[in-house]
């Protein structure tokens, strides 16, 4: 095993470290033995606002991108989560059906975790305010 570890600490360590990175061989998702569309249509129907009770929504963005990796199981995803002409630029790692990303700005971060389900949980962690926005539905 390398410095890393496997498929998703290799993506931490890159992140924490990019001299790291740049030691081994460079892969990127188009250079990956597997390789997968992530085409995903999701539907929220419950809103928490941080500071208002939960409530019912129709929020229903798309997550669009691709993923790569060694295997089916430990794959490296690079996607953007679009809905009324706004997006965000996501990334992260699956395993599986299972997908964990994160991304935005730093004064606006983004959390988007699947379940194999399809269940799944975005939240939005704004520094103004500061304000927390959840999500809860699913993403088939």
């Amino acid at each position: 095993m390398g410095i890393c570890g496997t498929m998703k600490l290799l993506v931490l360590c890159a992140m924490a470290a990019p001299a790291l990175a740049q030691e081994g061989p460079q892969m990127s998702l188009q250079d990956a033995p597997v390789q997968r569309q992530v085409a995903l249509a999701c539907d929220f129907a419950t809103e928490c606002r941080e500071s208002a009770p939960c409530g019912e929504t129709d929020f229903a963005p798309v997550l669009n991108g691709s993923s790569g990796g060694l295997d089916e199981n430990s794959m490296v995803v690079r996607a953007q989560l679009s809905s009324g002409g706004r997006g965000v630029e996501l990334i992260g790692v699956s395993d599986g059906s299972t997908m964990s990303l994160w991304g935005g700005e730093i004064e606006e971060r983004h959390f988007f975790t699947r379940a194999a389900t399809g269940e799944t949980r975005y939240t939005v962690h704004r520094a103004e305010g500061p304000e927390v926005i959840s999500y809860l539905g699913v993403c088939k």
